[in-house]
């Protein structure tokens, strides 16, 4: 097996495993966008409605944490999905100054039918790989939560 080294220097930003990541990601998005164009989605609308499907009633603040986006992104991305009739904001009985994202039925069938079109993707890709190779990957995987220590969903409060 090449050195960690020669597989850095093999690359054109000597970057090997988060090119390798942020590719995929990217590979992935492209190709769930054409999965869900026909329900007028964007990729990211459909990760929104399907995270929030199945974690939610979520607070803003944890889905800036899950998605990473700024808040006014994160605001317009709401108001246009709570326009659809896809979800709708709640006051938070926990938090009286922080608010709280669900999905009206609309919006579970819409996240429902996302879900299993990307199921298929993940299926598709299930059957070119090995038990080995997938071990491998979640060795990648829990060696990048190890090392960065981050936790992206914060686990809920007791």
């Amino acid at each position: 097996m090449n050195s960690t080294k020669e597989i850095q220097a093999a690359t054109r930003s000597g970057v090997y495993i988060i090119s390798a990541l942020h590719r995929a990601s990217r590979q992935s998005a492209i190709f769930i966008d054409e999965l869900v164009r026909e329900l007028d989605l964007s990729a990211a609308d459909g990760h929104f409605l399907a995270y929030v499907s199945l974690y939610g009633p979520c607070s803003v603040g944890e889905l800036l944490r899950v998605f990473g986006y700024r808040k006014p992104t994160m605001s317009s991305m709401i108001n246009r999905l709570e326009k659809r009739g896809y979800l709708r904001r709640t006051l938070n009985a926990g938090d009286k100054r922080s608010l709280l994202v669900e999905l009206t039925a609309e919006g579970r069938k819409v996240a429902d039918l996302g879900r299993s079109r990307v199921r298929g993707l993940d299926a598709a890709i299930l059957e070119r790989v090995t038990e080995s190779d997938l071990e491998g990957f979640q060795r990648v995987l829990s060696a990048v939560a190890h090392i960065t220590g981050v936790e992206v969903r914060r686990a809920p409060r007791a």
